[in-house]
């Protein structure tokens, strides 16, 4: 959206400000000049009076993420903290049943293998 300003505001800021020792005064007095474009009054006031402008105090979400930051990162770490704490116990219980099936199946597998050694060494 260009700059608001009318030829009368441009000349009022240039003589206020072009000559302040503050190079902050000096360098928007520049810049107002280098957008400055020549525009009627009623295309000013019609610019000034559009609805979909944002006024003080309407800031979206993107501002309120800010404000929300502190608290919102503590709770999505303890969120974090609490599925991996879950999902290792239950890793951990599911890999103690199968390291005590796979050693059962292996020990079953032993003594049938000794069972048929010794029958055949009885025949």
């Amino acid at each position: 959206m260009p700059n608001p300003v009318d030829s009368t505001t441009l000349l009022l800021a240039e003589a206020l400000l072009n000559n302040s020792a503050n190079e902050a005064d000096q360098l928007v007095v520049a810049q107002m000049k280098a957008e400055h474009v020549e525009r009627s009054l009623e295309q000013i006031l019609t610019e000034l009076d559009d609805p979909s402008r944002e006024e003080a105090g309407q800031f979206g979400l993107e501002h309120a993420a800010y404000l929300l930051f502190p608290l919102v990162v503590p709770a999505i770490r303890e969120f974090v903290k609490t599925c991996a704490k879950k999902f290792l116990e239950g890793a951990g219980a599911e890999a103690g049943k199968m390291t005590a099936t796979a050693l059962k199946n292996k020990i079953s597998d032993t003594l049938s293998k000794m069972r048929c050694l010794i029958h055949a060494l009885r025949r």
